[in-house]
């Protein structure tokens, strides 16, 4: 079972372009007529022809357009006589194996409620009394997150570990230069097995969620505390008290020793900064 007469059908060829709000896609298509030697061939046996157009192909005068769909319908008048459609498109990159095909990356900014604890100067927020808000003041915010999708032969492994975790080191998203622990892996998402040109794939997502530069996914909060550190034996704790000496009934400001400060302002004022996520190689990740 088998093709036995290919030929193309030259005034089925055509071509069009669409101009959209990014870019020009020009869209061809060519045609073909297969002949087979029984009548129990179906589809799969034509289209699996040497000479047959396979998706991801370029198109012949036009290297920026790739075959998007190929189609065979049995003739009317004859079991073994086939057209074939094969459709091509600039529209983007894909290659016969699916495995080659580069990462489908875009772009957007989300918004969000957040805490804040400084302002704009670095400086903590505090009332002129030097009492910091409780509840903190909070704001809009908003982050860039990247969605990357790349196709792979099977699960990998390494999602069992890299989920929800931050860059140990500078590594480059889509071409833009990204610092140590300025990205999070907040997702992963793996589709259904797919198929093309009999190279069956998943497709994995993954998406990043970028801080501004100069910040990072450490997270940093208000020391305080109703306990400070004892000043007459700094291997104690002791309760917090106000100028009067009565202990406190909230907590108080504390300093990067663990000392009370008795005249908080936003210059005496202490952030704490920790490390939450977990730390991994970004750049080894099928992310180009």
């Amino acid at each position: 079972m088998s093709v036995i007469l290919w030929k193309e059908i030259h005034n089925g060829c055509d071509g069009d372009s669409e101009s959209g709000k990014s870019r020009t896609v020009r869209r061809y298509s060519k045609l073909f007529r297969a002949t087979t030697n029984n009548n129990y061939d179906d589809a799969l046996v034509v289209k699996s022809y040497a000479e047959c157009p396979r998706v991801g192909s370029r198109y012949p005068s036009d290297m920026g357009a790739w075959c998007r769909r190929v189609s065979a319908v049995n003739a009317s008048f004859s079991k073994v006589v086939w057209t074939v459609t094969a459709n091509y498109s600039s529209e983007f990159e894909i290659a016969e194996n699916p495995l080659s095909d580069p990462a489908d990356i875009d772009w957007d900014a989300t918004s969000y409620q957040r805490p804040y604890f400084e302002d704009i100067d670095g400086k903590v927020i505090l009332n002129t009394a030097g009492d910091y808000p409780d509840p903190p003041l909070e704001g809009d915010d908003a982050r860039w997150v990247v969605n990357v999708r790349k196709n792979l032969p099977f699960v990998p492994t390494w999602v069992l570990t890299y989920k929800n975790s931050v860059n140990s080191a500078a590594f480059v998203l889509d071409g833009v230069p990204i610092a140590e622990r300025q990205a999070k892996l907040s997702s992963i998402k793996i589709s259904t097995t797919q198929e093309r040109n009999d190279v069956r794939f998943r497709v994995v997502s993954f998406a990043f969620h970028i801080q501004d530069y100069g910040q990072t996914w450490d997270k940093r909060w208000l020391n305080q505390g109703m306990y400070c550190v004892d000043p007459d034996d700094d291997t104690l704790r002791s309760r917090c008290k106000d100028k009067n000496g009565a202990f406190l009934t909230s907590p108080a400001l504390l300093d990067e020793d663990g000392y009370q400060i008795t005249d908080p302002s936003p210059e005496t004022a202490y952030i704490n900064t920790h490390k939450i996520y977990k730390e991994k190689d970004f750049s080894a990740l099928p992310i180009t």
